[in-house]
């Protein structure tokens, strides 16, 4: 069964331009990893320094082994940066698809 994964990432208006260039950067190679389906980067309509990253995955599994590889990598510690909060990360069981 497939995993949405809701990714919500809250900058500042100083850092806006550099987290979105950021998630632009890397978000390609997520697409790419083994297991995700589909990677959509969204900004909230009412506040422009909160964004959503909104993936598709085969199982929670392979997220996280996603995740590992980006921290192992050295990816979040620049990331964390960019942000004003911790980021909120919400898994989702798709049930169905019309």
């Amino acid at each position: 069964m497939s995993t949405r994964v809701l990714l919500t990432l809250r900058t500042d208006d100083g850092h806006r331009d550099d987290l979105l260039a950021f998630l632009r950067s890397v978000l390609p190679s997520t697409r790419t990893s083994n297991g995700c389906e589909r990677v959509f980067l969204c900004q909230s309509g009412d506040d422009p320094t909160v964004f959503l990253v909104d993936q598709q995955w085969t199982s929670k599994d392979s997220y996280l082994q996603y995740s590992r590889w980006r921290r192992d990598r050295g990816d979040l510690a620049p990331f964390a940066t960019l942000l004003i909060a911790p980021p909120v990360i919400e898994f989702h069981a798709q049930l169905d698809a019309w």
